[in-house]
């Protein structure tokens, strides 16, 4: 029978046998029958996919039954011929033991077609029969048997006329059609339910990236409402102030409400700046524990020698930027441990830099940092860690995102420190 098949896969092999089994000792004329074999066949991860049962061969092949219909669309997979090691060979006879004999990489695309008369002259070869004839390895040796030894049966022509019907090669034919039609049906099936996963997951994302942008729409729409409330009630209240004023003007109270509202304000911005003082020395004071601090390893320095009347919380706390070529350099050719180390200091960092902007002095910052131990992130999706790490390239970016961060609160305690001493001058 030709071949038909556009292309074979695993399925459409019915079954296996090897031919021309030589199993001799190396430099040695003597062979070795092996009592039972059997095959296994796996895919290219190493995954079991079929284990055929025992079969016991001769010196010249070994033939195992037909396997079980397979559904794997695989066309490449290795077959192990795996033999039993003879008993007079063990040193013990109790057990049985069993031993890799040959293992085949099988290119279903790149094996070749064998007829029943072709003579194989490789030792062995496995001969895998699928639904539309034999095929051999294509690095298997074969001899195209001689037409003339083809001796093939003469009849005498009969005379009588012999109604043509439909033979049983025909048949046979159109149920290997119909059954690799069907194959294809189900592969195109399966290909249109996976299109069809990914345009409904898609089409749930689109959705609700759009729920969430109504639902931002709704809140921007109600903050703006509010705030024209707010500038109403605001622009009644001045015209209510400014009428009042011009009915009754009367500089001297206005003088008075300056001088006690003036000290109180200036009072409660002192507590404010002592509670923010206090919250970052507490702040300094546990994170000194950890690897932050360290001379070598940290990020931040704090000098714990200035400890005269001029010298503030602000003045000792330094925030070093990230060195981004020496990240990089660690990331990709840095020890584990090393790695693992750099990763936890960039987690506390992370949290030291996070508490300092958003619970301590309110601190605006450019990039969103999210804490999450020796894999903390930037942005959502950019990783701000060096152990497991893939893309460089994320890690770049993580680092000028997270630099960014640090500049804008080096440059907030730089004006705290710079305020302070104007407030001195002043006094």
């Amino acid at each position: 029978m030709g071949s038909y098949l556009l292309k074979r896969r695993l399925r459409h092999v019915r079954s296996v046998k090897i031919n021309n089994l030589f199993v001799g000792q190396k430099n040695s004329e003597e062979l070795i029958w092996f009592p039972s074999y059997f095959i296994v066949i796996e895919n290219e991860r190493g995954q079991t996919l079929y284990v055929s049962e025992l079969q016991h061969g001769s010196l010249y092949k070994v033939k195992f039954h037909e396997l079980p219909p397979q559904d794997s669309p695989l066309t490449h997979f290795t077959l192990r011929l795996v033999a039993e090691i003879p008993q007079w060979l063990l040193a013990s006879s109790d057990e049985r033991l069993w031993f890799d004999f040959r293992t085949y990489n099988v290119n279903l695309n790149q094996v070749k077609h064998v007829s029943a008369d072709d003579i194989i002259e490789s030792y062995n070869a496995p001969i895998l029969e699928l639904v539309d004839g034999d095929y051999v390895l294509p690095n298997v040796s074969t001899l195209a048997a001689p037409k003339a030894l083809i001796r093939t049966h003469k009849r005498a022509v009969s005379s009588m006329k012999i109604k043509k019907s439909f033979t049983f090669n025909s048949v046979l034919k159109l149920n290997k059609i119909l059954e690799y039609t069907s194959q294809v049906k189900e592969e195109s099936e399966q290909i249109s339910d996976r299109v069809e996963r990914q345009i409904q997951d898609e089409h749930k994302k689109r959705q609700w990236l759009v729920k969430h942008l109504r639902d931002y729409n709704h809140q921007l729409q109600s903050r703006i409402q509010k705030k024209r409330l707010d500038l109403q009630k605001l622009g009644n209240f001045v015209e209510q102030f400014g009428e009042s004023e011009e009915n009754d003007y009367k500089p001297h109270l206005l003088n008075e409400y300056y001088g006690n509202t003036y000290p109180n304000l200036i009072q409660s911005r002192s507590r404010l700046e002592s509670l923010r003082t206090k919250k970052l020395a507490q702040l300094i004071g546990i994170f000194q524990t950890t690897d932050l601090f360290h001379v070598r390893s940290g990020f931040v320095t704090f000098n714990g020698t200035l400890l005269d009347s001029t010298s503030s919380l602000y003045d000792r706390l330094t925030l070093d930027l990230l060195n981004k070529r020496k990240l990089l350099e660690l990331a990709t050719s840095g020890s584990v441990a090393t790695k693992n180390l750099t990763s936890t200091c960039l987690g506390y960092y992370t949290l030291f830099v996070t508490l300092i902007a958003t619970s301590i002095c309110s601190i605006p910052l450019p990039h969103e940092l999210m804490y999450c131990g020796s894999t903390s992130m930037v942005n959502g999706t950019l990783p701000l860690y060096l152990d497991n790490l893939k893309d460089t390239d994320l890690l770049s970016q993580a680092i000028d995102c997270f630099n960014g961060n640090i500049m804008q609160v080096i440059q907030f305690l730089k004006h705290r420190r710079t305020q302070r001493v104007g407030n001195q001058n002043n006094l």
